[in-house]
């Protein structure tokens, strides 16, 4: 008796579930637009239409950046490399600047190299070596026998 209470209320849940999902469906799917109604026009034509040019071409640069001068006006007649615009070199003169100081840089430090170690150079190194090693051997008379079990 258990069991045939347990499979109606199943049953009972299952149909339920299915007539819910089902008439969420059909709310769902949106009515059909009307159609337009027809235009009238005494003695004019109407049609829908694109206009497109009868020749273009794609144009670009050989650089990215902002226009600063256009050269032709829409509509001129242009001969095949003629100049028809001008960007702004304000952007590649600040980038060839940039390249050219850290050539420099670079032409600096290869003398430096070239050049060898200045007696200067070396003596603060030989100071910093001096100073390095006074540092270790004070550390190395601070530290105990203790000290040293302890690790």
């Amino acid at each position: 008796m258990k069991k045939l209470i347990i499979g109606l209320a199943v049953i009972i849940l299952i149909g339920g579930g299915a007539y819910l999902y089902f008439a969420r469906a059909q709310a769902a799917v949106p009515a059909a637009a009307a159609p337009a109604p027809a235009v009238t026009a005494g003695n004019a034509v109407v049609a829908e239409g694109r206009v497109v040019p009868a020749r273009s071409a794609a144009l670009s640069f050989e650089a990215g950046g902002a226009v600063a001068e256009v050269l032709v006006n829409e509509g001129d007649q242009v001969q095949a490399g003629q100049v028809l615009a001008r960007l702004d070199q304000a952007r590649l003169t600040a980038t060839l600047e940039r390249a050219e100081a850290q050539v420099r840089q670079a032409q600096a430090n290869y003398a430096k190299l070239n050049d060898g170690p200045r007696s200067e150079d070396v003596a603060a190194a030989e100071a910093q070596l001096r100073q390095a090693q006074a540092q270790f051997r004070t550390s190395l008379d601070s530290v105990t026998s203790v000290d040293l079990q302890a690790v």
